[in-house]
């Protein structure tokens, strides 16, 4: 596995919990897509779940006003470390061992490099908290290595299981969030893909109107939606092309809101992808019943098991599929 989770908020927030976020445009700050997200209300952070790691590689694209900002590396509530820009150290960015939200905590390295104001600039990242000399914090500003600090960088040596963007004063931008267990990602781009029409499996009950019409919003609605209880059924549909020209394809992931409900709902659901006139499922997904986005990642097209070509990608479609 490589990439484990990437937002180019191309489909709204929901993937984040807490604070106040707002859908932004994202070439208004420099930032590749559609949209890009504001962190609003100062001493405030949204939230991502990622998958219980030892150590992480990442990106993200940011910009800011002035004052302070921070991303955020947990396991569970507690805060392991983080990448902090802040005013009162003269601006520069620092390598942290963190206590709460917000907290700074023990300064591991000043990097003694300022972000600049008004300016679109990413940030790559590698991070393993350990509480001895066997940690590691890397940071790249735009491409140049202005951190690598080995040595304690954390108060807790603990797997990371949670990412945070907070800020404190200013109005702060975020896009292209990229978590990878692997590799540092580079100068990625995230492209929204969205459905566009009925694909070849229409077995779920649409709520009105037609399948694909239910689940074509974006941000995602609870307005209208598809429905089954029955094992098996699946519903895809096509999705629009990526444009311009393209280097190589890291991933595509799937997003998709669901739940259940009522004594003979499905819990289970799987996402699917159908390529070459075939579908393949990922692995299940126990739904709760309350509605929670979730993302599946193919690193590689199923069909061919290589990486994704731009005409696989065309030809695609997406959806799901019900399970006991």
């Amino acid at each position: 596995m490589a990439r484990e989770f990437i937002d180019g908020f191309e489909v709204g927030t929901s993937l984040w919990t807490g604070g106040t976020p707002t859908l932004v445009t994202a070439s208004t700050y420099g930032m590749d897509g559609s949209y890009a997200v504001r962190v609003d209300g100062n001493n405030n952070a949204i939230a991502h779940n990622v998958t219980a790691r030892d150590a992480y590689y990442g990106a993200f694209m940011v910009y800011g006003t002035s004052d302070k900002v921070e991303v955020s590396f947990f396991n569970g509530a507690t805060q392991l470390g983080l990448i902090v820009s802040k005013s009162d150290d003269n601006g520069h960015i620092c390598w942290n061992r963190g206590g709460s939200i917000g907290d700074d905590g023990n300064v591991c390295v000043d990097s003694g490099v300022s972000l600049t104001y008004s300016t679109m600039h990413r940030i790559q990242f590698y991070y393993l908290p350990r509480t001895d000399s066997s940690g590691r914090a890397v940071v790249m500003l735009d491409g140049t290595t202005i951190i690598d600090f080995t040595g304690q960088t954390a108060n807790t040596t603990a797997q990371i299981t949670k990412i945070a963007l907070w800020h404190y004063g200013g109005t702060w931008y975020f896009d292209n969030v990229i978590m990878d267990d692997s590799a540092y990602p580079g100068v990625t781009y995230i492209q929204g893909i969205t459905v566009t029409g009925a694909g070849s499996n229409t077995t779920y009950t649409p709520s009105t109107g037609s399948n694909y019409t239910c689940v074509d919003e974006i941000p995602p609605s609870a307005v209208d939606y598809v429905y089954t209880d029955t094992a098996n059924n699946i519903d895809t549909y096509t999705t629009s092309d990526v444009t311009g020209t393209l280097g190589t394809i890291k991933v595509v992931q799937v997003q998709i809101v669901a739940f259940c409900t009522g004594s003979t709902a499905t819990p289970k659901m799987d996402a699917v992808v159908r390529v070459s006139s075939a579908e393949y499922s990922s692995t299940d997904i126990v739904l709760t019943t309350v509605p929670v986005e979730y993302v599946k990642v193919w690193e590689l097209d199923p069909s061919t098991s290589v990486a994704w070509a731009t005409s696989g990608i065309n030809a695609m479609e997406i959806g799901m599929k019900a399970k006991a």
